[in-house]
């Protein structure tokens, strides 16, 4: 699905869902979306969000699939949920005002990261957990304002290196 127009996604008030249940398959228009976005790509399935994102809601990542988000998140929160987010740089899940939240899923990166710094998204992971991962030789930076929450966060290959104060289980490591 291409074109250069917003792909407005209404659901009646309640969060659009964008399902794979076979093969790759790209999205490659800015999304508007007026209360979110379940993108729920089956197990070995992939779905990438190639253009901008706005609107209200958040967008959840929902299945054992990959979702690969390269076009800009502006709603403020990415929850993934299961299954995993691929991201090419942090820049993609917005701002300094946005979150991107790990209750059971993975956030993968490409190349190196920060999460919880200067003009970067905030990291909380809920009660499930999270899994971070990351190509051997990259960078995750976790800066201030990033959040371990009540779950336990893995990071896996590459570097984590603290960037400020960090909130751990109600503890901070700085």
């Amino acid at each position: 699905l291409a074109g250069a127009e917003s792909l407005t996604l209404d659901n009646g008030g309640v969060p659009a869902q964008v399902v794979v249940e076979q093969g790759a398959h790209v999205i490659d228009r800015p999304l508007a979306l007026t209360a979110g976005l379940d993108a729920a790509p089956a197990s070995g399935t992939q779905l990438a969000l190639t253009r901008g994102i706005s609107g209200t809601g958040a967008l959840r990542v929902t299945d054992a699939g990959t979702v690969f988000l390269t076009g800009t998140n502006l709603t403020g929160v990415t929850e993934v949920l299961s299954g995993t987010l691929k991201i090419n740089e942090s820049g993609v899940l917005g701002g300094a005002s946005a979150t991107v939240a790990l209750n059971g899923g993975t956030l993968e990166t490409t190349g190196s990261v920060t999460l919880g710094g200067a003009g970067q998204p905030l990291l909380n992971v809920g009660s499930a957990g999270g899994r971070i991962t990351q190509p051997s030789g990259a960078t995750l930076t976790l800066g201030g304002g990033a959040t371990a929450g009540s779950g336990t966060l893995t990071v896996e290959n590459g570097t984590l290196k603290p960037g400020g104060a960090i909130t751990v289980g109600g503890y901070a490591l700085n």
